[in-house]
């Protein structure tokens, strides 16, 4: 998952921060190369890494990893995307791990729902949250029950659902 590089280079050096993407595409060396890219800039990032990760096969490694923050930001285009962030995040995440997500609703058809529900699917619950200027959040129905809705950006905080219910 992302983090912009400033946010990256603030934090204290014994931070550590992972990014991810996939090998496939040449995604990895893309994301190696921007990191280096910034290094050369100046920018202190020692303490970021660049690892693959496939969400079919989330590596081993990955997944044993007390995680306090995973974010990420327009991962769904494609509509098998929406069935294996869900099992990525669900094998990646602990009960204490903060979740974020933001998603550009309304950009794909029905891939809204279907992530939401194969969030649910998993026991896991994406809530979305305020975004700073707003003052309530926007009717769910209300996007979802429009024919050609507005597509906004939502940061989705996603947690175990038994965890909500156990607070």
């Amino acid at each position: 998952m992302r983090m912009a590089w400033d946010g990256a280079s603030r934090l204290p050096s014994t931070v550590e921060v992972v990014l991810t993407e996939q090998e496939e595409g040449g995604g990895l060396e893309w994301l190696q190369h921007n990191v280096q890219l910034n290094q050369d800039r100046g920018m202190p990032l020692d303490n970021v890494r660049c690892r693959t990760c496939d969400w079919n096969e989330v590596p081993a490694d990955l997944r044993e990893v007390e995680w306090d923050f995973i974010f990420g930001t327009e991962l769904v285009y494609l509509p098998i995307l929406t069935r294996i962030l869900p099992r990525a995040i669900k094998q990646l995440a602990r009960p204490n791990t903060q979740v974020y997500y933001g998603h550009r609703l309304g950009r794909y058809e029905s891939m809204d729902l279907d992530l939401l529900d194969n969030f649910r699917s998993l026991g896991l619950e994406a809530k979305e949250q305020l975004q700073p200027g707003m003052k309530e959040l926007p009717p769910e129905e209300e996007h979802f029950t429009q024919l050609f809705p507005e597509m906004r950006l939502a940061v989705y905080k996603i947690e175990f659902i038994d965890r909500l219910t156990a607070s």
